[in-house]
């Protein structure tokens, strides 16, 4: 796992993509150049941001399809293919004038490259999901592999579980070391019940022979990317690295968010006149819908959503919990929320202060009561402001329980410990792909 600006990247999912990005420039720069068109920045970097930016949306990056991807072959021409149409259409509307060729050159070299480092990568199978041996076979250790097998360690596989029993009769062919290389397995994750039977000469020499062994909780950080509550310490939040952020770093993120609201609202205006009008003649009630939410500092503020729900819709029942499905929304609603359109309202909400662009998703009064009682920590997330979107919701699905609320907590506690301005763009960037394919929305 590599640190980049306090967020951990896979180095192998950084390798691939780099790898991949160096193999399109050179193919689109010889193509261009043997066929006589200018060989510039513009020429070259559109359409490889194009090519790149269509192969994340995909899921051409994620490592586990990648150790498949001769069974995946279809996306990446579908990739390919969409992005051949982009860079023509670029093209016409920005004028530009190649030699007759160039662009068919460019996407052919284009199209070879790729395939290229794609058979190479499957060949040399360094997409293969990496083998984790977990020392434990505990809750500790189910929770491990619960969250792996829930999508949020794609990148990863238990090759097998050592029960804490298993640890006094470690010895002879049947230590950590051999075990770990019969599986095939490059890291040991600690995670007993009890830590007072781990066999620490046996771990270290795991180490010192090139076997990872991490601490459950720093594997699921910096691999898994969020902070599990089930083995989560007081102390380890109060006296680690992180969760502390300059009043630069939070300037530059307000600036960053009232630009990028002007923009939106600038954008979005015609639309949002348009479906005024549909939500008006769809159904009875009010264009704007209004709900209390528990900000910074736990100080509640007015969040503001276009209308998509009947007026009165909880009269009988009070709060409740969204659901797949919803039968409180209206026709025209269960399209604004499947993309995202009813969320544009809320960058008045940015505007003025109460929230940001990315941060914690803002909970109802009601429901912060009853998750604080009931999840350690969940107060946290008052510490700084909330969302329109966030790190928990582009790795979590939507959530509708308690037990979705405190997986959630886990990753909006990363988000918090790491934050900076390279994840919240990294957040965006993810979020695109999310509105574009409708995953999630209720």
């Amino acid at each position: 796992m590599v640190s980049v600006f306090s967020h951990y990247c896979s180095p192998r999912q950084i390798g691939l993509f780099a790898l991949e990005a160096f193999a399109l420039a050179a193919a689109i720069s010889i193509a261009l150049l043997l066929s006589g068109a200018p060989v510039l920045v513009a020429t070259v970097g559109a359409p490889l941001s194009v090519l790149l930016g269509l192969f994340y949306l995909v899921d051409l990056y994620d490592l586990s399809r990648a150790a498949t991807e001769a069974r995946s072959g279809p996306r990446l021409l579908v990739a390919l293919g969409a992005s051949a149409g982009a860079c023509g259409a670029m093209a016409l509307l920005l004028r530009l004038s190649f030699p007759p060729g160039a662009l068919l050159a460019s996407f052919g070299g284009a199209c070879g490259a790729a395939l290229l480092v794609r058979t190479a990568w499957a060949a040399a199978q360094p997409g293969r999901l990496v083998r984790l041996l977990v020392f434990g076979a505990g809750a500790r250790a189910r929770e491990l592999a619960r969250s792996i097998t829930s999508g949020a360690g794609s990148e990863y596989e238990i090759a097998g579980f050592i029960g804490e029993n298993d640890a006094q009769v470690l010895s002879g062919d049947k230590d950590l070391l051999s075990l770990a290389r019969r599986v095939g397995a490059s890291i040991v994750v600690v995670a007993p019940d009890d830590r007072r039977g781990s066999p620490v000469e046996q771990l270290l020499r795991c180490r010192a022979s090139g076997v990872q062994v991490l601490e459950m909780s720093t594997f699921s950080e910096r691999a898994l990317r969020r902070l599990p509550l089930a083995v989560l310490r007081p102390s380890e939040l109060a006296f680690q690295d992180g969760f502390a952020q300059s009043v630069l770093a939070d300037s530059l993120l307000r600036i960053g968010d009232v630009a990028m609201s002007l923009i939106i609202l600038i954008l979005s205006a015609p639309a949002l006149a348009l479906v005024s009008i549909l939500i008006k003649l769809d159904s009875p009630g009010p264009l704007l819908y209004r709900q209390d939410r528990v900000g910074q500092g736990g100080r509640t503020f007015e969040i503001i959503k276009l209308r998509t729900m009947c007026c009165d819709a909880e009269a009988g029942t009070g709060p409740v919990w969204a659901g797949e499905r919803d039968a409180r929304m209206t026709r025209l609603g269960a399209l604004l929320r499947k993309c995202r359109v009813d969320e544009i309202p809320q960058v008045w909400c940015v505007l003025r202060g109460d929230m940001s662009f990315v941060g914690p998703r803002p909970e109802r009064p009601f429901f912060v009561d009853q998750l604080a009682r009931q999840i350690p920590f969940y107060r946290l997330r008052e510490a700084v402001k909330p969302g329109i979107t966030g790190w928990a919701q582009i790795r979590y699905p939507y959530g509708a329980s308690i037990e979705d609320a405190r997986a959630k907590l886990e990753f909006d506690l990363y988000y918090m410990k790491h934050r900076s301005l390279f994840l919240n763009l990294l957040v965006i960037f993810h979020t695109g792909k999310t509105v574009l394919f409708g995953k999630g929305a209720r």
